[in-house]
């Protein structure tokens, strides 16, 4: 028997009902709310009883407003009844418990430790959108190679704060259970880990996939590790030699020196297991630590639209970066620099970076997108080694796919500036960087591209260094009118053409306009798209001190 559906608009509605009806009152039972026929959906639908849900969908709703939910405007919802503390502190937890929410890690600002923090569990939106209980469980995945990224996400998220460890360990632990009939964790189980300690053995794992044979200890365990004092007990052990890790043979330190043991790896057993034939097949992946590896088969296929000179442009580079084209021309190229270096230069939103992913596509070539704003380092010689650094990953990405991926600068306006007179250290920083960014392109083989809105603050050297300069400027009228086309089909010519006429719109304005339109209609489903549309393109067209920004939440009226 397949898994009930449910409406997504209907669920959605009912939480917008649910949420606003429980604005300024305190907990009650959904009849005195008048309540009982959403309060019976969204609870069959989550599994929750009232009070968890009233709860949720707070949650829910501040999730899609990306507002962080705070105790005095949780209290100040219901009602500004300090009584109702306990009974949301108990929903919360449950609803935790639940996979329903997912606990933060404890504030450091000096608010209540005894108030659970949390935020909305992914799977909860997914499930929401797709009108699937399936979708709030955990997944099971295909293999467990597949396990491995699952749980790389999931400490991804310990790392940067969104989660706390206890949400961590409820995650991992999960997928463990899920997925227990993959031998590799039957191998596991005869060692009777922790959970802390199969985090740090997977994790070892993970780095062994990406190509890093030794791997950074303390920052494992910091992040597997429900608390600081387990993580430093978790260390000392490994100091003794005491860790299960160790005494089963699982792991292996590299020096461990006085009072320090900061590297480690998969020991040999635990390599014959974890990579036997099968999951080495699936392991051909190339993992990027400095860029933002950005696959071609992931990319979607989108039509753009550009002006007619701009367009004869980019069919001339998109010919020529066809493979056989490609190869011929960089076998005619005499000397060091055969490469292929591109700038796309012109006015926000006219579509430069959606270019490149679209050429990968089109050319089936991945992307290497370098973080420009992340290269910068405070420390003394840091930036420069980053540039070294990027290029480094290139080449062994060169050798790894069959085809050259592109190498994308994007927003690249602080590196290819004008050089400066040297004043300061950070002066003598740029320039440094600049001077080996130019040598790089100088001997650079592969395809780079650059973009900037700021061509007229080019340095003249790396003017010399592109092969090709193309400038996008902003739609003309009669491109502005294919894409209003393209992306409203169903409306009027006339009407069309009339707003064409009134907003000056670009690429991706359209696209601003296009989720507002989404989240509008899905939540107001017999909305006219004729009132939309217009309303839409005014507010996207106003400055942001004449405009306030409209809510993502359920509807644009509520607060």
């Amino acid at each position: 028997m397949s898994p009930k559906k449910f409406n997504p608009t209907a669920l959605f509605q009912a939480c917008q009902t649910v949420f606003n009806k429980t604005r300024n009152q305190c907990i009650k039972p959904a009849k005195e709310l008048d309540l009982e026929q959403e309060v019976a959906l969204l609870s069959q639908f989550f599994s929750v009883n009232e009070p968890e849900l009233y709860v949720l969908v707070y949650y829910i709703y501040k999730s899609l407003n990306d507002d962080t939910v705070y105790l005095d405007k949780l209290i100040e919802h219901f009602g500004n009844d300090l009584a109702q503390l306990p009974a949301m502190n108990q929903a919360i937890y449950s609803l935790i418990k639940k996979k329903r929410l997912q606990e933060r890690p404890k504030s450091h600002s000096g608010r209540m430790d005894a108030f659970v923090s949390a935020v909305i569990h992914p799977r909860t939106i997914e499930g929401l959108l797709k009108g699937s209980k399936q979708a709030l469980k955990t997944k099971p995945v295909k293999n467990f190679i597949e396990l491995l990224d699952a749980i790389e996400e999931q400490v991804q998220q310990r790392s940067s704060g969104t989660i706390s460890g206890d949400a961590l360990h409820a995650e991992v632990d999960s997928l463990l259970i899920t997925n227990k009939h993959f031998k590799e964790l039957r191998w596991m189980d005869q060692f009777n880990l922790s959970t802390t300690e199969k985090i740090v053995l997977l994790m070892l794992g993970v780095e062994y996939l990406q190509n890093n044979d030794m791997s950074n200890l303390p920052n494992i365990i910091g992040n597997a590790a429900l608390t600081k004092q387990e993580a430093l007990f978790f260390q000392n052990c490994l100091l003794t030699g005491d860790s299960p890790l160790l005494l089963n043979e699982l792991i292996e330190l590299e020096n461990k020196q006085f009072m320090q043991c900061d590297y480690g790896f998969i020991a040999p057993k635990t390599y014959e297991q974890f990579f036997h034939e099968g999951n080495l097949v699936k392991k051909k992946m190339f993992h990027s630590r400095v860029c933002n590896l950005i696959e071609n088969e992931k990319v979607e296929l989108e039509p753009l639209f550009y002006n007619e000179p701009i367009a004869k442009q980019i069919a001339t580079l998109a010919n020529a970066m066809q493979e056989p084209n490609y190869e011929h021309l960089r076998n005619r190229i005499k000397g060091s620099n055969k490469g292929f270096t591109l700038l796309f230069h012109g006015s926000p939103g006219t579509g430069k970076t959606a270019l490149v992913k679209q050429l990968a596509l089109q050319t089936r070539r991945h992307i290497l997108m370098a973080d420009t704003a992340s290269i910068r380092n405070m420390y003394v010689g840091e930036s420069e080694k980053n540039i070294r650094k990027i290029f480094k990953e290139y080449e062994a990405a060169k050798k790894h796919f069959d085809l050259h991926p592109i190498l994308l600068f994007n927003e690249a306006d602080a590196l290819i500036g004008k050089r400066i007179n040297v004043n300061s250290s950070v002066d003598q920083m740029n320039n440094s960087m600049q001077n080996i960014l130019l040598q790089y392109l100088e001997d650079f083989e592969g395809i780079f591209i650059a973009t900037t809105n700021l061509p007229a603050s080019l340095d003249d050297a790396f003017n010399r260094r592109f092969l090709y300069k193309v400038e996008f400027k902003n739609p003309d009228k009669e491109v502005r009118l294919k894409m209003l086309q393209h992306h409203y089909p169903q409306m009027s010519i006339p009407f069309l053409e009339q707003l064409n006429e009134q907003y000056e719109l670009t690429g991706a304005q359209l696209m601003n306009i296009n989720k507002k339109i989404m989240v509008e209609q899905l939540l107001q489903p017999h909305i006219q798209l004729y009132d939309l549309l217009p309303k839409f393109c005014e507010e996207e067209l106003s400055t942001l001190s004449k405009h306030k920004p409209t809510p993502i939440g359920f509807l644009s009226k509520a607060s």
